[in-house]
């Protein structure tokens, strides 16, 4: 297999068909994996670090540009006060149906959910199975806020030596606009601060224009932007396959 290319296990296994990830050098070797490649069922995310990839390549090779990523970072986190709303640990290694449906509104913007060539299953599995996983991760801390006795709001938080990172975070349709995501990434951070971590980063998409100006008025700078692109080889016709 070309060095530039990945095999992806788990989503192989997710999708039950092949997946790689390359990371983009130039459309002469994009061509040239895909054009080896093109009668086998497939799909290639293509990571290109402010690259836009030639319409050409796109059209040829049925691949389209389905995510800007774009991953913010603080540094020097400061313990905040004033919190005003209660928050607790989500203990249970399995998520409630609450938790569940906050996780598929975190995914608004998810390639997995904009990309409607994927197969029908794959957003809501995708991300029923990243909150599982994050119950059940010795690494990661999940915290909700409650609200009349219903979750309302939570952020799972994958914690390493020296760095935090939000993965998922939302807050319920009847709690916005009153300050409770400013909440949630208060509580993130001070719980860091608590472990002797003063960084902390997360990603949004591009096109979540109010997610962008949220992270920077809290203070958190752009780190890198990436265009994803999805390359779906011999496609089938069959609705939930590729």
């Amino acid at each position: 297999m070309n060095s530039l290319v990945k095999y992806l296990e788990w989503d192989s296994n997710f999708f039950d068909f092949p997946v790689f990830k390359i990371d983009y050098t130039s459309d002469v070797e994009i061509e040239k994996v895909f054009s080896v490649n093109r009668n086998q069922t497939a799909l290639y995310y293509v990571f290109s670090e402010n690259i836009i990839l030639n319409a050409s390549v796109l059209a040829n090779y049925n691949g389209k540009l389905v995510d800007e990523k774009v991953l913010f970072t603080k540094q020097g986190l400061e313990f905040k006060n004033n919190i005003t709303n209660s928050f607790e640990l989500y203990t249970e290694t399995i998520p409630n149906d609450k938790l569940y449906e906050l996780a598929r509104i975190s995914g608004k913007y998810s390639r997995y959910k904009t990309d409607k060539r994927l197969p029908s299953f794959t957003f809501e599995k995708m991300y029923n199975l990243w909150i599982e996983n994050s119950c059940m991760n010795k690494n990661c801390v999940i915290y909700v806020c409650k609200h009349e006795n219903n979750i309302v709001g939570f952020i799972t938080l994958e914690i390493s030596s020296n760095s935090g990172s939000v993965g998922l975070i939302a807050v319920d349709n009847s709690m916005q606009g009153k300050g409770l995501g400013y909440e949630l990434m208060c509580i993130a951070e001070n719980h860091l601060i608590g472990l002797g971590i003063d960084n902390i980063s997360v990603a949004t998409q591009i096109n979540n224009k109010k997610a962008l100006n949220f992270y920077g008025r809290l203070g958190y700078k752009v780190e890198t932007k990436s265009n994803i692109y999805h390359f779906i080889l011999n496609k089938k016709d069959s609705e939930n396959s590729i």
